[in-house]
């Protein structure tokens, strides 16, 4: 079952030439974190492997989302649900506390992986592939369980597709840092990273002591703190993530340090992901309600504000959100299950680019996923009636199939490598 090969004979010869190369240059990973990591490892017996530190900070993730999902399935439980009491919070504050805690355990761990692997010497390609191919599914379901802190609440929350919007920021952030080794051979770790996963552990750590009514407030004037907060996410990757991405590989052809590949062939790795993002984006708007028709100008403008990084209006935000918020509408009706289809799509994407880029290949144009989710988007458009089954069984299909690649991937570097996954060899442990 988990025998098929993915990979070809050269994906495996380039393998064996690869070496990790990268660059992080955050005041807050350098100054606080790695010193804390390189503290931390000299405790950790060294029997234990990196991989497993890894896969424990990936499952810490999962059961973050999996307590949220419980007490949250259709993110009303902390405002919003149709004749509930206002503002009314069913999640208990022992959640959030507990999401808290995982997320931070989630991204110390992925910190010591590393300092394990170089400490007891089995770094190589395995390792950073296991690492960075779980971490294209964790910097999905970060966003996605910061959701459930705000709600669904007419006034101090936003709307599930605009929810999606900010996951869909945060994850294209961590795609083009990619896309940028991909072009480089450099990973440039975004400052942005070890940022963002100190506000979330900190966002859930006050709704745990204080309630997620804590962040029901107007920030100044009528601009609420979830409005500013959404301005941020999506700020920071178009002030500090895409320039700079794109200014590195500019460099590296002006230095020939890089791969200079054809103007094209840089290109390659967008059109997948795009394809897919602009399928889900499409699927979303005009499920039933088909609020992009029904009201352009105030979804174009929105959508301007948004990534213009402006601030809007109370009464402006009241409109969109009602236009956004049709029963009928699929994210609306399934949020959980249309954006996690999402992030399974999205993990595959980015786990086949890195594959790419570690094995100096030359990265698909277009996901065998595109068709599925092309042909399931058309069916539900023309059989509303099978929309939610349809989702359905594109998630499980996305899911089951991502884990079926990983698991085979891994499988086969193994035993190309001729070393186990979550083992470390008898002579590494002394």
């Amino acid at each position: 079952m988990f025998d098929y090969k993915y990979l070809s004979k050269e994906h495996l010869k380039g393998f064996n030439k690869y070496k990790y190369s990268a660059v992080d240059t955050s005041p807050l990973s350098q100054y606080v974190m790695h010193p804390t990591w390189n503290t931390i490892v000299k405790i950790i017996p060294k029997w234990v492997a990196p991989n497993v530190i890894t896969f424990a900070g990936f499952l810490c993730m999962v059961v973050s989302v999996a307590l949220l999902t419980v007490y949250d399935f259709d993110l009303y439980a902390v405002g919003g649900r149709p004749g509930a009491e206002p503002y009314a919070s069913e999640i208990p504050n022992w959640v959030f506390f507990a999401c808290s805690v995982l997320v931070f355990m989630a991204y110390n761990l992925d910190g010591i992986d590393g300092k394990q692997a170089r400490r007891i010497g089995v770094s190589g390609p395995l390792g950073e592939l296991f690492d960075h191919g779980l971490d294209s599914y964790i910097v999905f379901l970060i966003p996605y369980t910061i959701i459930s802190i705000f709600g669904r609440d007419p006034v101090f929350s936003v709307s599930c597709f605009r929810g999606f919007l900010t996951v869909l920021s945060v994850v294209m952030n961590f795609y083009v840092s990619h896309c940028e080794k991909y072009n480089t051979g450099t990973l440039y770790l975004p400052w942005s990273y070890d940022l963002s996963m100190w506000v979330c552990s900190i966002l859930f750590l006050l709704a745990g002591l204080y309630g997620p009514e804590y962040y029901k407030v107007y920030v100044f004037g009528e601009v609420t703190f979830v409005q500013t907060l959404e301005v941020v996410i999506h700020g920071m990757g178009v002030i500090t993530c895409y320039p700079v991405a794109i200014y590195n590989v500019y460099l590296s052809y002006q230095n020939r340090s890089g791969k200079r590949y054809s103007f094209l062939e840089a290109l390659k790795p967008v059109w997948s992901v795009l394809v897919v993002t602009l399928l889900t984006v499409l699927w979303a708007l005009k499920s039933e309600s088909n609020v992009i028709e029904r009201h352009p100008r105030a979804f174009i403008f929105m959508y301007g504000a948004l990534f213009s990084n402006i601030a809007v209006s109370r009464k402006l935000y009241l409109f969109w959100s009602k236009a956004l918020k049709s029963e009928s509408n699929i994210i609306e009706r399934h949020p959980r299950a249309f954006i996690f289809m999402y992030g399974a799509l999205f993990s595959n994407i980015a786990s086949r680019l890195i594959i790419a880029e570690m094995s100096h290949m030359k990265c698909e144009v277009l996901s065998w996923m595109t068709w599925p989710l092309l042909s399931g988007m058309l069916a539900s458009l023309y059989m509303p009636q099978l929309e939610a089954t349809i989702l359905h069984l594109l998630v499980a299909l996305f899911v089951l199939s991502h884990i079926h690649y990983g698991v085979c991937v891994v499988r086969q570097i193994c035993n190309h490598l001729k070393i186990s996954c979550f083992i470390v060899p008898k002579e590494k442990r002394k």
